[in-house]
């Protein structure tokens, strides 16, 4: 099976397309995209604007369900491995929301 699909199936959010991809080739579980990038990860370095962030989380939710490590390193360059955690934590708020706790 393509690891191309998955990951098509990714960028528009369609959590049944990835199901049913996953179910039907549960070692598509392991791939990785041409930086690294396990399924999760390729999901959170994607942009989203907040009026779809519920489908977002929702993906996230169902690939971490699945066992998909969000601390496996990623993201290599510069000899240093990057985890989400790294991504995430240069990234800068978007404008008009606030990074605090409501």
């Amino acid at each position: 099976m393509s690891k191309t699909r998955l990951f098509q199936s990714i960028k528009p959010l369609n959590l049944e397309a990835v199901a049913a991809l996953l179910e039907a080739h549960p070692e598509l579980k392991q791939v990785k995209d041409e930086r690294g990038r396990n399924a999760l990860h390729f999901l959170c370095s994607l942009p989203r604007p907040d009026k779809i962030r519920g489908r977002s989380l929702a993906l996230a939710q169902y690939l971490l369900g699945l066992g998909l490590d969000i601390n496996e390193p990623a993201f290599v360059a510069n000899r240093r491995d990057k985890t989400l955690f790294d991504l995430f934590s240069k990234r800068s708020p978007s404008k008009g929301t606030s990074s605090k706790a409501k």
